[in-house]
């Protein structure tokens, strides 16, 4: 007897932390009860008519509904929108592209020549004579 109700005492704890600690809703604890019948008790209740079978005639009647409609017929566009509002450059010949451009007689103006030991690193190392010799 005592086991019986050492067994029956655990139970009921475990279930009292479950339900204040896990904050199961009533829809939920529906369903485990449901399921508790079930597996446990054996017992099936008697199953109600599906809702889903009312949804599902009420989809399948909008179906039927719009594929009655006929779509609207499409309008074919004028050929005025594909014609080019400003007439295209003319493009050069082979001939032309490959003939060189003719020489100017103006001079080009030619740019000094950069120093070629000026970089930052040089700069540095010039910067770090002069500190040397003060």
């Amino acid at each position: 007897l005592w086991e019986l109700l050492i067994k029956l005492a655990i139970i009921l704890f475990v279930l009292d932390v479950g339900i204040r600690r896990i904050q199961l809703g009533r829809d939920e604890l529906e369903r485990v009860w449901a399921w508790t019948r079930e597996r446990l008790l054996f017992w099936q209740p008697k199953r109600g008519p599906v809702e889903s079978d009312q949804s599902l005639g009420a989809l399948l009647a909008r179906r039927d509904q719009v594929r009655s409609t006929r779509p609207t017929p499409v309008v074919a566009p004028s050929e005025k929108l594909f014609q080019p509002r400003q007439e295209p450059k003319p493009t050069l010949t082979a001939e032309e592209a490959a003939a060189p451009p003719p020489a100017s007689n103006q001079p080009v103006e030619e740019k000094p020549p950069a120093p070629e030991d000026v970089t930052t690193t040089s700069k540095l190392l010039a910067a770090k004579k002069r500190a040397r010799k003060k």
